[in-house]
């Protein structure tokens, strides 16, 4: 039963996060997604992107370990990140982590800023992470372009 009750809290939070989260037209706000220059490659699989975000691949192809960073469920390009790259509104990713934290699954690293993506994802080998498409993007970091 304790498990029952860790899911049923789990989901409350995440729907009633979700209600105050405001909404923004995902259609009008590009994204692009950045990664760390130790990942090798210049395009990244939409469906290897989905995977790589709900933490169900973990490893890059020649072995190294996937660090992806979430920004706030808030944001604008989160919202935007999960409707057109992941295919699910903000209120299914928070479903799904919901279970998953349940079942000991640990969901990505959020953070409140694209400055704070940006040094994650430049201070990380195997760093994954996406920003609004007109945020400028430094030395430091790759962005990769999604098929």
């Amino acid at each position: 039963m304790p498990w029952r009750w860790a899911v049923g809290a789990a989901l409350k939070a995440a729907l009633l996060s979700a209600a105050l989260v405001p909404r923004v037209d995902a259609e009008t706000i590009a994204v692009k997604v950045i990664v760390n220059p130790s990942v090798t490659g210049k395009t990244l699989k939409k469906a290897v992107l989905v995977e790589i975000f709900l933490r169900r691949a973990d490893k890059w192809g020649g072995g190294a370990p996937i660090r992806p960073v979430d920004q706030v469920s808030s944001a604008p390009a989160r919202q935007a990140f999960n409707e057109r790259m992941l295919g699910f509104s903000t209120l299914d990713v928070q479903q799904y982590w919901a279970v998953q934290i349940a079942r000991g699954k640990a969901p990505p690293q959020v953070v409140k800023t694209e400055d704070q993506v940006i040094a994650f994802v430049a201070a990380n080998a195997g760093a994954i992470g996406y920003l609004a498409s007109s945020t400028p993007v430094p030395d430091t970091v790759r962005v990769v372009e999604i098929e």
